[in-house]
């Protein structure tokens, strides 16, 4: 995971606890969206990315979401008036309790953990709050 304005990070996928999302995750890389604060949840980055296929009930969580973790924002068909909406959210700290206007307990689908660089990904977090969306990218280590 690489941010526009500096920042890099690798994930540890959770194979065994998302077998199909961690496979449509990275059949679907390089992703590539612009981050933005959840301004809704709290600590937390979110890109839209392009639409990719999804197990809505694999891995879900609302609360308890810890620093560093990386899940996927799926909205189901039925809410998709304005297109598809398959994003990635990435925890920057513990003040992260998922909520948006259109779908209040729409559970996260938890893909990956950042477990190094805590403390950069926070300040990350907080320079996009401050200073507004970055690009986002996804890729698999070369």
């Amino acid at each position: 995971m690489e941010f526009e304005r500096g920042g890099v990070f690798k994930a540890r996928l959770l194979v065994e606890e998302a077998p199909d999302n961690t496979r449509y995750l990275v059949n679907a890389m390089p992703l590539e969206g612009t981050a933005l604060h959840c301004m809704w949840s709290g600590q937390g980055v979110f890109a839209q990315l392009k639409d990719f296929p999804v197990n809505p009930g694999e891995n879900q969580q609302i609360i308890g979401i810890h620093p560093g973790t990386v899940a996927i924002e799926y909205y189901p068909p039925y809410m998709r008036s304005r297109g598809p909406r398959t994003g990635v959210i990435v925890t920057y700290g513990p003040n992260f309790y998922y909520k948006n206007p259109y779908a209040v307990h729409n559970p996260l689908l938890l893909v990956g953990r950042i477990e190094e660089d805590l403390e950069e990904l926070a300040r990350i977090g907080l320079r996009i709050r401050r200073q507004g969306g970055e690009r986002m990218r996804l890729r698999l280590p070369e």
